[in-house]
């Protein structure tokens, strides 16, 4: 398995832990719900859902085309753009800062236009 698609995987399953641990504390007290649930429900989906299909399918498409990935490079973009911006929406939704929240957000919708892009070239692009 690359490099790539391994650290898809890890970071999905720390984000996991993480995003586990703060539902069982939200269980225990809920005070602070409104700010920690987006936190707990964007780590289970994007941070471990989406970052392990993206480790998935950086590992499974370029073999079931039969040639390497497209572009290693926009791999390793996509993973900067898709962790930064998903810390970005952590910290900015914990601590109250929008325009943080919404350029955690444009960084992780940027990963995910690379990251088809990349993928798609894979799948559809010229044979080398």
């Amino acid at each position: 398995m690359s490099p790539l698609s391994k650290a898809f995987i890890a970071t999905a399953l720390l984000c996991h832990v993480i995003a586990s641990l703060i539902g069982a504390a939200l269980a225990v007290d809920n005070s602070y719900a409104l700010q920690v649930r987006y936190v707990h429900t964007h780590g289970q989906t994007i941070g471990f859902v989406a970052f392990l299909i993206y480790g998935v399918a950086y590992h499974i498409f370029p073999r079931f085309q039969g040639r390497p990935l497209h572009s290693l490079r926009m791999g390793w973009l996509h993973y900067a753009l898709a962790t930064t911006g998903l810390v970005a929406l952590w910290a900015g939704r914990t601590a109250g800062i929008t325009a943080l929240q919404l350029g955690g957000g444009l960084l992780s919708a940027s990963g995910v236009i690379v990251f088809s892009t990349n993928i798609a070239l894979t799948i559809f692009g010229r044979q080398p």
